[in-house]
């Protein structure tokens, strides 16, 4: 039986999921310590929840010499949850194959060398491979066969769940899950809202309304501490399975484009709608470029995007839904926040934290 009185360590805690998750075990009586990148513990502090309350530790899952940081900030760990991921949108496929497949495997032997009981495992979606439509797929559905995987994020996402799901009591007492996020809304920081700062007055809106579960980081927060909770058995339900939770309240999936124009509509910014024309011929002009580049040096996974930006638009056009039945059922995962709440509630962190971006 797992232990239930140590820390819980989140890697990767320094972002806006991780901070939803620090709050959520912190209101639960948990101690929690922080692994993260920030280059100083005065920086850390500024983005943990209660920083008196929670221990901090710097840590590169990409580093070379990673093995021994981890050695020592896993002391003592109940639960490690694995957050981690490089930058998705702006990260190369080298930082994605260093960070979410070689971070990983040295994340979980670590574990498994300090007698970590229970770790979850932020997967995704995308292990699914967002170039195909998925309509509320559920977790029988197989995944795609690896030769049809183009972007790197999802390939080494999938890469990842599946090192984390092959160690769960493998060759140690360690469980492990994983959960499929959805599209996250976490806050200032994450993907979406990062962008659509980036242009103070002005919010550009793309034209592909594909269907994608769009869920809070609150909610997620939830999920995180239930499957940890539901570890706390020997041949737990949810030990060594992946599952899906990527949904917010009420099951509605999102569009990129009403996301983005809720944003807009909350901000009072002006909305730019793109035509299908201008960014079809922005994804052709990309690829046209690489394949130039590609004339005179060989391309290699340093220089690669992760995401590059022809393919990210043909994704914008693939429906990406799930059935998260399983979640409930095994969790008791029940969203609390509807993706339009989340979007209204992080409009409003945004105003609150950058005043001169709305005092016109």
């Amino acid at each position: 039986m797992a232990t239930s009185q140590g820390v819980h360590v989140i890697v990767g805690g320094l972002g806006g999921m991780g901070r939803c998750l620090q709050q959520q075990l912190l209101a639960h009586g948990k101690q929690v310590r922080v692994l993260d990148l920030a280059p100083s513990a005065q920086a850390a502090a500024s983005r943990l929840v209660h920083p008196t309350s929670i221990e901090y530790a710097h840590c590169d899952l990409s580093s070379s010499n990673s093995t021994d940081m981890l050695h020592d900030a896993l002391k003592n760990a109940e639960t490690v949850y694995s957050l981690v991921t490089p930058d998705v949108l702006n990260g190369s496929a080298a930082a994605m194959r260093r960070t979410n497949v070689e971070g990983v495997q040295t994340l979980i032997t670590a574990c498994q060398t300090v007698g970590v009981p229970k770790l979850v495992y932020a997967s995704s979606m995308a292990v699914t491979n967002q170039l195909f439509d998925h309509k509320e797929e559920n977790e029988q559905v197989p995944l795609p066969d690896w030769d049809t995987y183009q972007l790197a994020y999802d390939r080494t996402k999938r890469q990842g769940e599946e090192l984390v799901l092959q160690a769960n009591n493998s060759n140690s007492n360690l469980q492990t899950c994983a959960l499929r996020l959805g599209s996250v809304m976490a806050g200032q920081g994450d993907y979406t809202t990062r962008h659509i700062l980036e242009r103070p007055g002005q919010v550009i809106s793309i034209p592909f309304p594909r269907l994608i579960d769009t869920v809070s980081a609150r909610d997620l927060a939830v999920a995180f501490r239930l499957a940890s909770d539901k570890m706390d058995v020997t041949d737990s339900p949810v030990g060594g399975k992946a599952l899906f939770t990527t949904k917010s309240k009420n099951d509605q999936a999102a569009t990129v484009p009403g996301t983005i124009e809720l944003f807009a509509q909350e901000f009072g910014w002006k909305l730019v709608k793109l035509p299908t024309s201008v960014v079809m011929a922005m994804a052709h002009g990309y690829r046209a470029k690489e394949t130039v580049k590609g004339l005179f040096r060989a391309p290699d996974e340093e220089s690669t995007p992760g995401m590059p930006f022809d393919l990210t638009m043909e994704a914008c056009t693939k429906e990406m839904t799930f059935d998260n039945s399983l979640a409930k059922e095994l969790l008791g995962y029940e969203p609390q926040e509807t993706w339009e709440d989340a979007v209204i509630r992080i409009a409003k962190e945004c105003r609150e934290a950058y005043p001169d971006l709305f005092s016109s």
